[in-house]
């Protein structure tokens, strides 16, 4: 029987750096919150965009559900270093990366901490899948999704 102390903490880190994403940021904070499995924090990292940081800060401020925590990144570089940003304030036993243009399965964070009973398991991810403005089209095969950034 699994109880709740048997289940692994998870900090989800989202990374971001340009306000022309703001529409998917906002939903990919939402979808870290929205697990069968809740995160213990979210922590946004605004990559060298002072704009962007402000406009998140200010956002949440006045809307609850948010990140954690939002912070700047404090290293030279981009995604790298936003995340090593973020890494020095996570208090979760797992940390779970999500783009600031992707949205995660509800059960997302459920299936990763399951692929962590297994004790030779050190690192694990998913298989990101395009979601498309209108209907796929019907000339793209699934096996060109790798343009797209989606399953290499």
């Amino acid at each position: 029987m699994t109880t709740a102390s048997d289940v692994p903490t998870v900090t989800v880190v989202i990374c971001a750096y340009t306000e022309d994403r703001w529409p998917l940021m906002l939903d990919a904070v939402a979808s870290a919150w929205r697990q069968t499995i809740r995160p213990q924090q979210v922590i946004l990292c605004i990559d060298h965009n002072p704009g962007l940081y402000r406009r998140a800060v200010d956002h949440w401020a006045v809307n609850p559900d948010g990140p954690s925590t939002i912070v700047e990144n404090r290293f030279p570089g981009r995604l790298g270093s936003s995340r090593n940003t973020a890494v020095e304030l996570v208090t979760g036993d797992i940390t779970a990366f999500l783009d600031d243009d992707a949205t995660a399965d509800p059960t997302w964070l459920e299936v990763l901490i399951d692929a962590y009973r297994t004790p030779s398991v050190m690192a694990c991810g998913g298989a990101p899948l395009p979601v498309y403005e209108s209907p796929r089209p019907g000339w793209i095969p699934p096996e060109f999704d790798w343009v797209f950034g989606c399953r290499y």
